[in-house]
């Protein structure tokens, strides 16, 4: 949704706001732009994808909270996987600093990414009492 207010709403370019920006990028590419043919990029995506849900399946019932986080970077990148059937590239709305371009579905990507990495570093702590 916020991606067709985006599209329709914004011109292509930047309304600074401090370190926040909003403007249409339009990214043709894989993660910061890196210059790869869409057919590369979905594949790549889609296998990440799979990998994502074996996650989600493998450990819902020891470690419920790593998988919601894989859950949450698999529904990221199903929103810029839309992006890139939909109008051949990702809709980045949100420019950081006048230098990267951002979307709500990368937002859930690192936050899925840092919740797992949380996550997993919690889950293999050892109490202090067992030491």
């Amino acid at each position: 949704m916020l991606k067709w207010v985006a599209l329709r709403f914004l011109e292509e370019g930047q309304v600074p706001v401090h370190a926040l920006a909003f403007g249409v990028h339009k990214n043709f590419g894989a993660a910061f732009d890196l210059p790869l043919r869409l057919p590369i990029v979905i594949g790549i995506s889609l296998c990440i994808g799979i990998l994502l849900i074996h996650v989600v399946k493998k450990y819902w019932k020891d470690d419920p909270a790593f998988s919601l986080a894989a859950l949450v970077i698999l529904l990221g990148g199903a929103g810029n996987l839309y992006d890139r059937f939909a109008y051949g590239f990702t809709v980045d709305y949100l420019i950081l600093f006048g230098r990267s371009a951002i979307n709500l579905s990368d937002l859930l990507i690192l936050g899925g990414i840092a919740w797992m990495l949380l996550q997993k570093q919690s889950f293999h702590r050892v109490p202090v009492d067992k030491i």
